[in-house]
């Protein structure tokens, strides 16, 4: 099921790229899809198409935490799903980028409370010695004014993360972390 509606997404971003190849919204969100794809079929050349979709986007607005926060998302789930080696092989990520994109992503407010709970899971995921940062990013996510629906939906997600951090139980957070991430229940 995530595969077709990945597959439908996908399709409808082309056209619209296809009719304006200069919009910057459809970019991005053809990279997240690429990226849920990869993650989905295990494809280091769907992975490398979201990064070059990022990558194109950032180029054009540097500061967007949507933006730095998805190539922050992109590193360090490759590094946490591939290992530092075969990640930093063959699809040249770092836990050091991650890191990079993320700390500028939430250096602002831009991005609340999405990016900091995204930030959080991504950290939990590359070492369970990371559970201070996450719980600190947590805390400021839950407190983040929500815009809409979907950061309703962030901050509950991090409730959750932050639930099983607070009654520390470490390994619990990061298990809801991966269940709650993209895909979470499908790959």
């Amino acid at each position: 099921d995530a595969k077709v509606q990945l597959d439908a997404a996908l399709a409808d971003l082309e056209r619209v790229l296809e009719k304006n190849p200069a919009n910057l919204d459809a970019r991005f969100q053809r990279g997240l899809v690429q990226g849920y794809i990869a993650k989905l079929m295990k494809s280091p050349g769907d992975a490398k198409k979201a990064r070059k979709d990022f990558e194109a986007v950032l180029a054009q607005r540097p500061d967007d935490a949507l933006v730095l926060g998805a190539m922050g998302g992109w590193h360090g789930e490759a590094v946490a799903t591939l290992g530092k080696f075969l990640a930093g092989t063959a699809l040249g990520a770092r836990e050091a980028d991650a890191l990079r994109y993320y700390d500028k992503a939430v250096a602002g407010t831009g991005g609340d409370p999405a990016v900091p709970v995204f930030y959080a899971s991504t950290l939990l995921g590359l070492s369970p010695r990371n559970a201070p940062r996450a719980k600190a990013l947590l805390e400021r996510a839950v407190k983040a004014p929500a815009a809409d629906g979907f950061d309703r939906l962030m901050q509950a997600n991090g409730r959750k993360i932050l639930a099983a951090l607070n009654a520390g139980d470490v390994e619990e957070a990061r298990a809801v972390a991966r269940k709650l991430g993209p895909l979470g229940n499908a790959s």
